[in-house]
């Protein structure tokens, strides 16, 4: 059987008409092309505007007004309730070494160091210096000797280092001989009364004058020189100063 061939020129011949026909077809293909690229953005355009996006802001509390600001309110601010209850002159120290009896907290802990202990009971030098805060004013000091290489001072010795803890207005009324293993020196000290909270008037100078404080020093029976601890506290607590 006989195989039929296309002749040459019949095949250049049905490529030229078809490569004809794509290039007529061509313009029409561009500009569908062009408009399906414009209708595309004209899309992202109309969403755009029929759903705007807007960005997330942080809302902010408006500044009170100065007129607002001028009128008095009831209420206390949390941070100001100790400052409401301490005299202005208790940010001042009073103390001979200036972190003493009626010395704010921070005071101590820019004098005698790190607290170890808390807001109401403060612990510094490894326990040696113990005090006690109300308001955050210091209204309790104690040395504790045995906290230290040298467990046992002299009287003496001791109260000079007591000495530096009360006020540097202190003015001593009286002591007391020693009582067992009690040896007691009582002062007063106006700046103490002036700077102190208006309840310490009532908490610890119930019956005896504003700024009275006392110095004590326990030592081993019948041994002043033998002394293992001192304290200087803010009040009356022992019979004698309330007249009782």
């Amino acid at each position: 059987m006989l195989k039929l061939r296309r002749p040459k020129k019949f095949i250049l011949v049905s490529s030229s008409i078809f490569f004809i026909r794509l290039i007529g077809y061509l313009p029409a293909i561009v500009l569908m092309g062009v408009v399906g690229y414009l209708s595309s953005i004209l899309m992202f355009v109309l969403v755009g505007y029929l759903f705007p996006v807007f960005p997330i802001t942080k809302q902010t509390s408006p500044e009170p007004s100065s007129i607002a600001s001028s009128q008095p309110s009831s209420e206390v601010p949390i941070g100001q309730a100790i400052q409401v209850s301490v005299s202005p002159e208790a940010s001042k120290p009073i103390s001979r070494n200036k972190a003493g009896l009626g010395d704010l907290r921070a005071n101590f802990e820019t004098v005698h160091g790190f607290n170890s202990g808390d807001d109401k009971s403060g612990r510094y030098k490894n326990d040696y210096i113990n005090v006690a805060y109300d308001h955050g004013v210091a209204y309790y000091i104690s040395l504790l000797f045995e906290q230290t290489n040298k467990s046992k001072r002299s009287q003496n010795e001791a109260l000079s280092l007591a000495m530096s803890f009360i006020p540097d207005d202190s003015v001593k009324i009286k002591e007391l001989p020693a009582r067992e293993n009690v040896y007691l020196v009582y002062f007063e000290s106006q700046k103490l009364a002036d700077s102190m909270p208006e309840e310490w008037h009532q908490l610890f100078w119930d019956g005896v004058k504003p700024g009275s404080f006392l110095m004590i020093l326990n030592h081993e029976d019948g041994n002043p020189d033998a002394a293992f601890a001192v304290t200087v506290a803010a009040g009356n607590s022992v019979p004698f100063l309330s007249g009782k």
